[in-house]
This record gives C-alpha cells, structure tokens and sequence, in this order.
C-alpha cells in the first residue's frame, strides 16, 4: 500500500507552452513505474495526483462540486467541538452545501467550521485565480515551486526530482540561520526555489502573479481569548476539547498503535483513546534506552495498566549503523533523525503484525501547554493586569519554572521595560557554548527565512504569548525519512486546531500557574491516569542514549562533520569539533543536542549533494 504524496499541477490554458508542459508531465506520472499515482483531479489549468489516499486513514481525496477543486486529507465539522456525540457524526464529507460554501468563501469557510489536517486546491469563482490553502496544523507538507511557467504544488521533493521538474541546489543562508536557530520555521526552504505554503496560509495564483494571505492567525485568539482566567474552566475546556480531539482522530480505525513514552502527553492521548465511542483495539509502545534518564518504562507500565491496554517494550539499539542516515529520502529541510532511525522500523513491523491502521503519540504538549524554562509570564501579567500584590505569585512561579529567582525575573522585567527592548526571537549565544562559528550570525539573514508569517500580525501580544506562538510554528514532520510505503501514517492528535486556538487563548501566567509542569492538563484528568503519571515531574530524555550511537559510530561521524559541508562553508568551527568527536567523546563543551542536530543536517547536505 503506497504512502500518501501528491503533485499539483496548475496552468494558465491561455498560454501553448503551458499546456504543453502540463500534459507531458501528466504523461510522464501516469507512466511512472516508480509509484502509482491516481488522478484525483483534472480539468482546465489544474491537474491533481496522488498515492496513498485511502479510507481507514488519516488522508481522503475530497472533491469539490462541478470539479472546481478538491481537498486532500481529513476534516472534521466544528458545528461543537467538544459535543459528546459520536466523533464520526461529526465526520466532513463535502457535500454539496459544504463546497457550495467553501468555493463561495475563497477557502475561508473551512477555517471556520471545520478542522484537520489538509491542504485544499480550488479554482476560484471568478474563473480568474486558483487557490491552495493549508490548514492551521500544518501537518501535511505543502511544497511549491515554478517549472516552465507552471506553479507546481507538492508534498515530496524526490518526486519532482524524478521527474525532473526540480533542480536542487542548496539555500546555504537557510543552513546558516538553520544552523543557530533550528526552531524557526519561515517560508523558505533547504532549497533553492522551492518554497512552503505555511500553516493557515492561502496562495493565489493567477498564471501572472501569485500573493499570500493568512485565513488563520494565532494572534487573534491570543486577542480574544477564553474571557476568563478562572483555572476550573481552563481545566473543563483543555478536559472536553483534548477528548474530543482525540476522539475524532480514533473514529475509523479498528486498531491503533500507540507511542507510549510514559510522559504526562502521551499518557493523556492514551487515556482519550481508550474512550473512544468506536472502540478501538489499542497496543502501547515504549522505546527505551540503556541510559536511566531514557529509561521511562515504569511510567509506561503504569498508565498502560490504568489503561488497561497491552505494552510493547523495544530497547533502542546503540549498536545501530549511523550510516543508514545517508539512505533517508530527500526532504526539503533538515530534521531530526535519530529516534526515527532506532524506533521506526519496529514500530512500523509491530503495526503491521497488529493490522493497525493508524500510529497515535502524545507529541506537541510541550509547545502546545507553554512547558518552557523562559520567565516571560511574569511580564505577560503585568500586560494584562498592571503591577500588583497577585504579580508576586506569577513572578515566584515564574522564577520556579526558569530555574531562577524572583529577583533575576524582576530585573529582566524592569530592564526590558525601561529601554523599551523589543521581544527578540533570536537569543545571542556565547560563543563557547556553540559549535557555531562566531561570525555566523542568523539575526543577520532576511526574516522571511526564519520567521513563520504568523508573526505579520503579532503587533502588540506580550512576550510570552510571542514565544508560545515561536514554540506552536516549529515544522511538523507527516511521516517520518525513514517510512516504508505500507506504514501506517502517524496521528498526533495534539496538533489540533480546536486545541491550539484553545491554548493561545489561555494566558501564559495561567498555563504556567502554581509552578507546576502542565499542572492545568494535570488537573484535567486527574480522574482518568495513575497517581504515579500525575506526580511525575521529571522528563526523560534520549541524549545519552543518541551519545552511546554516535560513539559506537565515532569513525564515520568524523568523516562526516570533519569533511563536511557545514565546516567548508564556514558555519562550523572545526576544532571545537575534533575536541568533541575525539576519543572521549564529548567531555564538556557544547551541548550535547546541538552536535545531534548538526550531524542530521550534514547528512541531509551529504544527500542532497550526492543527487
């Protein structure tokens, strides 16, 4: 069963060499012996094709009345979010009245009554303009660039490159501001001419100029908010909206694979999907590493027992052949690849011996409930509400959560204000604490290539909500490089509309409040998870088990990161790496996390420059 990728070809008919070009590349995908593409949409300047559209699954070809476009993914109706009917009642299905408004709307309608994940191409009702519109998660990648006068929309740039509408050459700026900043996501891509629809964007194009505008913005929920900081409702909203998420998510599949760290996140997403109205058969995952703080399984067993649902357990190997990261597929920006290196393969296996259709996990609750070290609630208060006795809380809880003093809060506070400092999403480094050279500076390079478009339209929001916004645009990965064809496709029903919208208009001092981590989703369901979950304050992490692959790899990784692009362009500091990747291995210096990060964008450099 192929995995879900699609082209869409769109045209002026006006114009011969347009035409032209359009049908050869038709020709050549309807051809093609590498995949099977199937014809979702054609007529008069748009052409749509795709793989892997399929129902149970997370992405359906939804076609617009009269042929006037289609949308490729999953919607759900809004008409009650949290509605305690079935999930599947709430199904869309584009019928005739819900595309009449749709095409009438320009795309707006689906912003607003609807959510998921998808991306929706249409021809506008002028005749005039055709419209690609991406939903406000993000969550399907939505690639475009030009080919012979054609706009060319895409999921995958190795299809392109097959068909040889797509020339690859480096964006080496993008690296550069990638390189100090890898958590900002603007338009802009690893590659040159290649560009992102982002998340709650619409392109128009007219065959002579194409414009962007945003349907959705975090900036106006974070304006309008719940109207209300009163906890016990935070705490019935986040309960009532999160369930309903996860339900609608679950409806459709009969058996479901659940990534089970044994974190708060994931526990929650399980104990939602175990009162599914559909039932589903449920199977829990936990991967583990070697090291304790990797180690979670005795989280794990716990909710997967309050759960009442069966636990797989899988070691993540550190005997593992890094070079496999030099067969990933080729993407349009660099990722994170270790984990996917050691856990998808046997969580793709394990879902296929299970028949399971989908594979669920609890990521995104830390951008998604502000679980940050950053002391900018403190700030958000005195914003909405002046200086008063209540601030000094907010300022204790503050200092708790960032790991300083009150005193530290305050003066960062006094001094941002006195000298009237705008918010800077481009923290300086000290130079001894990076492997980045010091003359390469990201806050240098264009916006457009950092900043995702949300922030157009952030005039006047306090700092926090800005860093809550930073945290909710960083990119979603669809499937993972290391995906086979028959996996299933993976469901992260914490990247849900209704629940972003929610969280951007719960302030960051009542996110954050009591100086507990998530203690509002705590609270939520307090009811539904094990004591031991609940009480749970650390979190595990799997560097020192990524430590243990990279030493077992120590040879190869020296070749690439010594020999390697990041250091001939001068982004990285040599020495600083043979110090790091020397026979010890990492005794002090730059953080461990950051070297990771640079070894998965050599690679994905390596991969690219061997095409």
């Amino acid at each position: 069963m192929a995995s879900f990728r699609y082209i869409a070809l769109i045209w002026s008919e006006e114009n011969e060499a347009q035409n032209h070009c359009a049908h050869a590349l038709s020709r050549q995908l309807q051809a093609s012996r590498s995949r099977s593409w199937s014809v979702g949409l054609s007529r008069s300047g748009l052409t749509v094709f795709h793989t892997g559209s399929r129902y149970p699954g997370p992405v359906k070809c939804y076609l617009l009345p009269n042929d006037a476009g289609l949308i490729l993914g999953t919607l759900f109706l809004r008409d009650d979010p949290r509605s305690a009917e079935a999930a599947a009642a709430r199904a869309f299905t584009c019928d005739a009245a819900q595309g009449a408004h749709i095409l009438s709307s320009r795309g707006r309608w689906l912003i607003h009554s609807s959510w998921g994940r998808y991306v929706a191409l249409f021809h506008d009702p002028t005749g005039q303009t055709f419209r690609v519109l991406r939903d406000p998660s993000g969550t399907l990648p939505c690639l475009i660039t030009t080919f012979e006068g054609l706009l060319v929309v895409f999921s995958h740039p190795e299809d392109l490159i097959l068909l040889g509408a797509l020339k690859p050459a480096i964006n080496w700026p993008y690296i550069r501001a990638h390189a100090t900043h890898p958590q900002l996501n603007g338009r802009q891509t690893a590659i040159h001419g290649v560009s992102e629809i982002c998340a709650g964007e619409c392109l128009s194009w007219s065959g002579k100029q194409m414009s962007r505008e945003l349907f959705w913005s975090p900036a106006g929920f974070v304006r309008s908010g719940l109207q209300t900081e009163a906890p016990s409702q935070c705490v019935g909203e986040i309960h009532s909206t999160l369930k309903s998420c996860v339900h609608s998510w679950a409806a459709g599949h009969d058996s479901i694979l659940h990534r089970l760290s044994g974190g708060l996140d994931s526990s929650v997403v399980l104990s939602c999907l175990r009162s599914a109205p559909n039932h589903p058969t449920l199977t829990a995952i936990n991967c583990f590493s070697d090291d304790p703080i990797g180690d979670e399984r005795v989280y794990a067993r716990a909710a997967a027992m309050h759960a009442r649902c069966p636990l797989v357990e899988l070691r993540m190997e550190a005997e593992l052949d890094l070079q496999r990261i030099l067969t990933l597929e080729r993407s349009a920006r660099p990722g994170h690849y270790f984990t996917g290196l050691q856990t998808a393969p046997h969580e793709s296996q394990l879902a296929r011996q299970l028949q399971a259709t989908a594979i669920f996990g609890g990521g995104w609750g830390d951008q998604l409930f502000y679980r940050t070290r950053n002391d900018s609630a403190a700030a958000d208060y005195i914003a909405d509400h002046g200086w008063s006795l209540e601030w000094l809380t907010t300022a204790r809880d503050a200092a708790e959560l960032s790991r300083t003093t009150v005193w530290r809060v305050l003066g960062r506070l006094l001094r941002n204000r006195l000298l009237h400092r705008p918010w800077d999403p481009f923290p300086k480094h000290s130079h001894t604490d990076t492997f980045v050279r010091p003359d390469v500076d990201a806050s240098s390079c264009d916006a457009e290539v950092l900043l995702h478009p949300w922030f157009e339209d952030s005039a006047g929001l306090p700092f926090g909500k800005l860093w809550h916004i930073l945290l909710l645009s960083a990119p979603a990965d669809f499937r993972r490089p290391v995906a086979e064809d028959d996996d299933p496709e993976p469901i992260e029903p914490l990247r849900s509309q209704p629940l972003m919208e929610l969280c951007l208009g719960i302030p960051t001092y009542v996110l954050t409040r009591g100086a507990g981590d998530r203690l509002l989703v705590r609270t939520a369901f307090e009811r539904e998870l094990p004591p031991l979950v609940l009480k749970r304050l650390s979190k595990g992490f799997v560097d020192q088990g990524f430590q243990s692959v990279v030493r077992h790899n120590v040879r190869f990784v020296r070749e690439l990161m010594l020999e390697g692009g990041l250091v001939k362009e001068k982004i990285l500091d040599r020495p600083k790496l043979e110090r790091a990747l020397s026979d010890g291995f990492l005794h002090g210096g730059p953080p461990q996390a950051e070297l990771f990060a640079h070894i998965c964008t050599e690679a994905w450099l390596r991969v690219w420059q061997a095409t």
